[in-house]
């Protein structure tokens, strides 16, 4: 058949296809796009290829039979045992994968294929035509048809096989198949005496090693040309030796090659022209520019943020939205923020002047950001320095800080409160009320008794501290306010412990050490949340009970090194599972008969199903393996060899109650808000804000994170409870 070549341009590519009789091969051969120009070399393509064709086949069919059970089929085992007084192997390959038109003049070499399992004794076998049909799954020895002549005879067969594949030449054999003059019903394994072997069968999943069918076919030839015809866009083409192809070179000076939808030409880029003035528009000095220039802002018309700008008429802010109307900040030393001044020296002008036109906002607003600062100030030399007088629901003085909302110093009372019907001081802010203890050792900065009920008045105790956060607006994306905080102090050695908690002792049950409830309004209700400092997140002294699921990214467990424990600890991981899995190990021995049982405990089977098994052999070459399967709470192990020791494994996937009622998600796909975030961002390269617990409680994490960068939030002596006075609030040097 003559080759012949064929173009598929759009990807620059051509299909070289070879005539090889009535079978086909192909190659293809891809060129890079390129400008002209920026090819390096030449491409060159070497027009001579040989070709030889192959086929490898797999039984459709394999068995042996057995004079000595004569009714028995094994057609489903794993071996395929060949025994010169009693059992010969059947073999059927399927020929129909071959074209059709094939004879045994286009076949050149077929080679039989077998994998040696084991030789217990070294002799002989003879490979021969089987005349008559069979199926793998029915025939036996009283069914088997009858064997023709032979195709290979006194094939060797030796212990240094075993383990090996050994190659059969059985071309005539194929070659008469596909002639038709012998019918393909398989071939047969005969054994001379004194063999007995076996080999893999297709259906021996442990080597998977099936007896294969390897054919070779006639090829060859030569490719005798490419053309690159018009709009390939390459050149170099011809009919005999070798050709070197390369783009076209017929294109003028900057030009490239580009593809129509059709078809590769040489074209112009487009894209032309030459600027010739730039103006300089509002704002903006320095134009117009014909050759080189440099515009600039015109600072008459536009204040530069880095300097300091004098408007010498008043200025307007309105903002609309979430934005505030101003934002002032001074970094340096007694300079201000907002400084206003009311140069009249009579009426009610003010330097700053503030109106809230809502119910809930304030006139005028001060916050420190400070530790320490004052967020509004006041001073007297004789009277009240800060006085506030309401009526109704209103509060006489209100005070935000970021410390303290209101400190009061006195030489009797510092802060001093008085309600006949409702509360007499009552504290809103990061700290609602707070207490500090000038005496050592015994003292707390506060001190509060529940009810305690009298001997026979049959009443309970109440709670010493009822503490409830605040409410966040429900209409907005707002946060509640926490119930309790606790910070422990500073020291020289140990700091000291946030919240402790100590139960009472019963005289039936004793009282635990804390007790937490998530909410269940919603989601992420978690009963208790801990987050590592310098230590570890958790720490339990004693045993853990939790009627759940534990979720962990390692699971390990720790403990004093047995050869080092006063210095070194040893660590163990856990074996991991993507099912409810238990295991259970164990050695046995097996008889003179080579067959133990291994009996498990009565409620194996309804703690556990589908049992999955691992045999290995202790001390000696031998084979083993599972001859029942779990029944009754046992199965039974069977050696190729009678008292051979056996280390056994058995897995079981739970299929109790609550194994049954909350199955294992081995693939969980995240909610809608936590995705995009990570348990351990830091191994993808993702900030710390993609934890996943900050898409799980947001503004807990964000409370948490201000708290580390801000710790110790309180200084490690007490404070001295007299207010330094403040001068007036400095004003800024002459502009």
């Amino acid at each position: 058949m003559k080759p012949f070549c064929k173009r598929n341009w759009k990807t620059s590519q051509f299909k070289l296809t070879k005539g090889v009789g009535t079978m086909k091969t192909n190659m293809q051969v891809r060129f890079p796009l390129a400008r002209k120009g920026n090819l390096g070399a030449a491409l060159m393509l070497v027009l001579l290829v040989a070709t030889v064709a192959h086929a490898q086949l797999t039984p459709i069919g394999d068995a042996y039979t057995n004079t000595a059970d004569p009714t028995t089929n094994y057609g489903a085992k794993t071996l395929l045992d060949v025994e010169s007084a009693s059992q010969t192997a059947y073999i059927q390959f399927n020929l129909s994968s071959i074209p059709s038109g094939y004879t045994g003049a286009d076949l050149t070499k077929a080679t039989l294929k077998l994998y040696v399992n084991a030789v217990t004794k070294a002799g002989s076998f003879n490979v021969d035509y089987v005349n008559g049909t069979w199926t793998e799954g029915t025939i036996d020895a009283n069914n088997a048809p009858a064997l023709g002549s032979t195709i290979a005879a006194n094939v060797p067969l030796t212990t240094a096989d075993k383990n090996q594949y050994i190659l059969i030449d059985i071309t005539a054999a194929v070659q008469a198949w596909l002639n038709g003059s012998q019918a393909n019903d398989g071939i047969a394994l005969v054994g001379n005496s004194p063999l007995n072997a076996s080999f893999d069968s297709k259906e021996n999943t442990t080597t998977s090693h099936p007896a294969e069918l390897d054919i070779v076919f006639v090829g060859g030839g030569t490719i005798t040309g490419v053309t690159t015809a018009s709009g390939s866009g390459l050149t170099g083409g011809g009919t005999s030796g070798t050709l070197n192809l390369s783009l076209l070179t017929t294109c003028s000076s900057g030009q490239i090659l580009s593809w129509s939808g059709s078809a590769w030409a040489c074209t112009t880029a487009k894209g032309t022209g030459t600027v010739t003035s730039v103006g300089s528009g509002l704002g903006l000095t320095g134009g117009p520019i014909t050759t080189s220039g440099t515009l600039s802002i015109d600072t008459t018309a536009v204040p530069l943020l880095a300097s300091y700008n004098k408007f010498t008429i008043g200025q307007e802010i309105n903002t609309s939205g979430n934005s505030d109307g101003l934002d002032a900040f001074a970094s340096g030393t007694n300079y201000n923020g907002v400084f206003g001044l009311s140069s009249a020296t009579s009426g009610t002008s003010a330097g700053v002047l503030g109106i809230s036109n809502s119910v809930t906002g304030n006139g005028v607003y001060g916050a420190s950001g400070a530790t320490g600062g004052t967020g509004v100030y006041g001073t007297s030399s004789g009277g009240l320095a800060v006085y506030g007088n309401a009526s109704g629901n209103g509060y006489g003085v209100s005070g935000q800080g970021g410390v303290y909302g209101v400190v009061g110093n006195g030489s009797n009372v510092g802060v001093y409160g008085f309600s006949a019907t409702d509360t007499g001081v009552a504290g809103f802010g990061i700290t609602g009320v707070y207490g500090e203890s000038y005496v050592c050792c015994s003292g707390f900065g506060g001190d509060f008794y529940g009810f305690s009920a009298y001997s026979g008045s049959g009443q309970s105790g109440q709670t010493g501290v009822g503490a409830t956060g605040g409410n966040g607006d429900p209409s907005t994306f707002s946060t509640g306010g926490d119930g309790v905080l606790g910070t422990g102090g500073s020291g020289g050695a140990d700091g000291g412990i946030g919240v402790y908690g100590l139960g009472g002792n019963g005289t039936t049950v004793d009282g635990v050490g804390g007790f937490f409830v998530g909410a269940n309004s919603s989601s992420t209700g978690d009963g208790i949340a801990g987050f590592a400092g310098s230590g570890l997140a958790g720490l339990l002294d004693g045993n853990l009970q939790v009627n759940g699921a534990i979720y962990a990214s390692t699971k390990d467990f720790k403990i004093d090194h047995p050869l080092d424990p006063a210095n070194k600890y040893l660590v163990h991981a856990s074996v991991e599972s993507s099912e409810m899995m238990n295991i259970y190990t164990g050695n046995v021995t097996t008889d003179g008969q080579g067959e133990a049982a291994v009996q498990l405990p009565e409620w194996f089977e309804v703690l556990n199903t589908d049992f999955r098994y691992q045999l290995t052999v202790i001390g000696q070459f031998a084979q083993a393996i599972v001859g029942r399967k779990m029944e009754n709470n046992r199965f039974e192990i069977r050696t190729s060899a009678p008292n051979v020791e056996v280390s056994w494994q058995v897995t079981g996937v739970r299929q109790d109650a609550y194994a049954k009622a909350h199955p294992l998600v081995v693939e969980e796909e995240k909610d809608a808000r936590l995705k995009g975030f990570y348990i351990h961002p830091d191994l993808y390269g993702a900030p710390q804000e993609k934890q996943i617990e900050w898409a799980r409680h947001p503004e807990m994490m964000k409370q948490m994170k201000a708290k580390r960068e801000a710790h110790p939030a309180r200084p490690s002596s007490p404070r001295t409870p007299v207010l330094p006075l403040r001068a007036t609030p400095a004003v800024g040097p002459a502009k």
